[in-house]
């Protein structure tokens, strides 16, 4: 593509040779509001560059890139932007601003939607919304900052992401199938080119079914219903289970006092069996007890929920996580606390693999375990879990232990990093 300017000079733009076909009917389309569901690793950030620098190349205007917090549009954009920008366009770069001007006048900045007050009174030529659907803002953020300031120039957006269930970003993608100058596509991780299909047939090991859904083909999946939609009894039931003598075992617990559920399982060639529970100690020093009456000669690794660095029981002067150590030496714990659909989704892909793999059973004598994972279920009003019914314990509990087993955990990882 040759862009030709008023003074006679021109620039090489090649567009088509840089991205790959979904990429350049994305491009190409004429809609001026575009709206694009990907799979992971389709190649996000180099569609968003090439839209933003060819606008900027073409247009003078001020131009956003616009994702959840400035941080991660630094983190995912600013490298990319920089070094795919032609260096005889480029004016001025501003580090910390994280702007840059072009010998055009046009001006492309970072931004983040968790501030949105801080895009006012600016008139937009043009924006790329990344990562839309983790938006937390998105009504602030577009309808009440971002399209007033489209306005008076008629510019652009494109609303590029992968989807998170069935939010705000799976409401624009079906509006846009309705709306005059909008449009709107679903593209999977592997037609962008970037991912081999080996690693998709991986991948398909590694997680559950509905994330590799959303995470690889870039579908919109509910999260309503069952927590855990694939646990039965006929396919998860250990039903004669016989602890070895010198296995060690590993316990997840959810620390909430009066209640403190506990799970026990061992693990044995990559599969997780619970096979006893604690439910209804005051507190993280009787439920200490408990466990060592129970098992006075076991190696026991603890997985306690975050909270348990900073928590300190009634009466304790050291934290938790400093008691777990003292008892029983092995404590395995995040830095920080792990997104609640990271924990159910690799739990889910124990339950059941997209390929069928089942890596998780129970024992029947689990009553509360086997309950939450029957009837623990998402809030229809807020589409996360519902708390009010009391479910949630025993599953937090274990879900503490399998998100430091389970292939999803590395996965989450892999995927995230790189090529978006």
């Amino acid at each position: 593509m040759i862009l030709k300017y008023t003074d006679g000079t021109s620039l090489d733009f090649p567009i088509d040779t840089l991205v790959n076909p979904p990429h350049l009917e994305v491009f190409n389309t004429g809609a001026r509001f575009k709206v694009a569901a990907c799979g992971r690793r389709f190649g996000k950030t180099y569609l968003s560059a090439y839209v933003l620098l060819h606008a900027a190349y073409t247009t003078k205007g001020n131009y956003y890139y616009i994702s959840p917090t400035l941080q991660q549009s630094h983190d995912i954009f600013w490298n990319i932007l920089k070094e795919k920008a032609v260096s005889g366009m480029v004016k001025k770069i501003n580090e910390s601003r994280h702007t840059i001007e072009f010998v055009t006048g046009s001006v492309i900045a970072l931004k983040g939607s968790d501030r949105p007050d801080t895009m006012r009174g600016i008139s937009l030529s043009g924006v790329v919304l990344d990562e839309v659907a983790t938006f937390r803002y998105f009504e602030d953020t577009w309808q009440r900052v971002i399209r007033p300031a489209l306005s008076d120039q008629q510019g652009f957006a494109l609303f590029i992401s992968s989807p998170s269930g069935r939010n705000h970003f799976y409401d624009l993608y079906n509006n846009a199938k309705t709306k005059d100058d909008w449009h709107s596509w679903q593209f999977r991780t592997i037609d962008g080119g970037y991912v081999p299909q080996s690693e998709l047939d991986a991948a398909l090991h590694d997680l559950d079914e509905r994330s590799f859904r959303q995470e690889y083909l870039g579908t919109f999946e509910s999260f309503s219903g069952l927590i855990v939609p694939h646990f039965e009894r006929v396919t998860h039931f250990e039903k004669d289970f016989e602890l070895h003598p010198h296995e060690p075992l590993h316990i997840g617990i959810d620390l909430n006092v009066s209640i403190m559920p506990a799970s026990v399982c061992v693990i044995r060639r990559g599969v997780v069996i619970a096979f006893d529970e604690f439910f209804g100690a005051l507190d993280t020093p009787e439920l200490i007890g408990l466990i060592q009456d129970r098992y006075p000669d076991k190696d026991i690794i603890i997985y306690p929920d975050n909270s348990s660095g900073a928590r300190k029981s009634v009466g304790a002067d050291v934290t938790d996580v400093k008691l777990f150590q003292k008892a029983f030496g092995n404590v395995k714990k995040k830095n920080a606390n792990p997104r609640i659909q990271d924990r159910i989704n690799a739990f889910n892909v124990m339950v059941k693999a997209g390929d069928g793999t089942v890596r998780f059973k129970v024992t029947p004598n689990c009553k509360r375990l086997i309950e939450a994972l029957e009837k623990h279920a998402y809030d229809p009003n807020t589409n996360l879990p519902d708390k009010k019914a009391g479910y949630d314990h025993m599953f937090d509990a274990i879900s503490y232990l399998t998100l430091w087993h389970s292939p999803l955990t590395k996965t989450i990882t892999t995927v995230t990093a790189g090529v978006r």
